[in-house]
C-alpha cells in the first residue's frame, strides 16, 4: 500500500497545511505511478482554485493513459485546452434550478457557470434536492434547459441520502 503524505489532499491555499503546487503535483504523480490506476477522481471544495497547477497536472496524467474525472462548480472558467485532453471529462456540479443554486451557492451562480462552460464539453451533475422533489416539473425544467445546450455530453442525477 502505497504511503499517502498527510498533506496530499490539501489543495487550497487557504487551509494551513497547504502543498505548493509542483510540490502537490509531483506527490500526486508519484502516486499514480505507484498505484496504476486506470481512473482518478478529482473532487472537493473547488478544484479551479488550483487552476494553473490542474493545467499541469491534468495533462501529465494524460500522458499516463489515466481517466480524470474533475467534478467542480465552474466558478472559473474551464480552459480551453482541456477539451483537448485525452481522458479528461469535467463534470459540473449543479444541484437545483438557477433560483435556488443562485440562493445557496453565489458566486457560482447560473449566469456565472454557462459563461464558463461556453464552448467546452462538460458534463452536468445534479444532486436532486428536496425542493427539486416537491416542485413538479423541476426535472423537466433541469432538463431541458441543460440537454439543449451544445457544451454538455450529458446530464447525471444522484440521489442524496442523509
Amino acid at each position: 500500500m502505497p504511503t499517502i503524505p498527510s498533506t496530499w489532499g490539501i489543495l487550497d491555499p487557504c487551509v494551513p497545511g497547504w502543498v505548493p503546487g509542483r510540490t502537490l503535483i509531483d506527490a500526486l504523480l508519484a502516486l499514480v505511478r505507484e498505484i496504476r490506476p486506470i481512473y482518478v477522481s478529482i473532487v472537493g471544495g473547488e478544484p479551479l482554485v488550483r487552476l494553473r497547477d490542474l493545467d499541469s497536472l491534468l495533462a501529465q496524467m494524460s500522458r499516463m493513459g489515466v481517466t480524470v474525472r474533475l467534478v467542480t462548480r465552474a466558478v472559473r472558467p474551464i480552459l480551453p485546452g482541456w477539451k483537448q485532453i485525452l481522458g479528461l471529462r469535467v463534470v459540473v456540479s449543479m444541484d437545483g434550478l438557477q433560483p435556488d443554486r443562485d440562493a445557496r451557492r453565489a458566486p457560482a451562480t447560473h449566469e456565472r457557470i454557462v459563461k464558463n462552460i461556453k464552448g467546452k464539453s462538460v458534463n452536468v451533475h445534479c444532486t436532486v434536492t428536496r425542493r427539486m422533489v416537491r416542485h413538479a416539473g423541476s426535472f423537466d425544467q433541469f432538463v431541458a434547459f441543460w440537454s439543449c445546450r451544445p457544451e454538455v455530453r450529458q446530464t447525471w442525477f444522484s440521489l442524496f441520502t442523509p
